[in-house]
């Protein structure tokens, strides 16, 4: 397990920021090739397990493939998993994003709009693409994603 970059992340929930942050507040950590034991629940819930397993063999081999994980830290209980995202940059320096989910006890708090954003601004990628299932297309929409192909969609990166 390498890990690449920590940013401390949502002030007011609506931006990144490297300032002081309020209790309780998210931290990204973003980690080569390794999923996290609480991103694994979440992952298992929104997924399945077998999925869980094929994910984590497939990504466990490609120097490419990055996961995002947002951290709530908690002064009692320490750090707790409420997320996460992962992505592959392509050969056309893309980042292509496989999968993302936010814990259900902590949804609507902006966490999956810090990933997106962690992910634009460090991926150093042109652009980012996602396959979505249609209940997901909103989500993804509010970020400026433009339907390319069946559900595909696709947002370039701006520099």
């Amino acid at each position: 397990m390498r890990k690449i970059a920590t940013l401390l992340v949502i002030s007011s929930f609506s931006s990144l920021t490297a300032m002081e942050v309020p209790q309780p507040s998210i931290r990204i950590e973003v980690i080569d090739r390794t999923i996290l034991p609480g991103s694994q629940r979440i992952f298992e819930k929104e997924f399945g397990k077998e999925t869980f397993g094929t994910t984590q063999k497939r990504i466990a081999n490609r120097p490419s493939v990055v996961c995002l994980h947002a951290l709530l830290e908690d002064a009692e209980q320490g750090h707790q998993v409420v997320g996460f995202l992962i992505y592959e940059k392509d050969y056309m320096n893309h980042a292509c994003i496989s999968h993302v989910a936010v814990d259900e006890n902590h949804r609507r708090k902006k966490i999956g709009t810090a990933l997106m954003s962690f992910l634009e601004k460090t991926s150093g990628c042109i652009g980012i693409k996602v396959q979505a299932v249609q209940q997901a297309l909103p989500f993804y929409e509010r970020f400026g994603f433009q339907k390319s192909t069946f559900n595909m969609l696709y947002k370039p990166v701006k520099k």
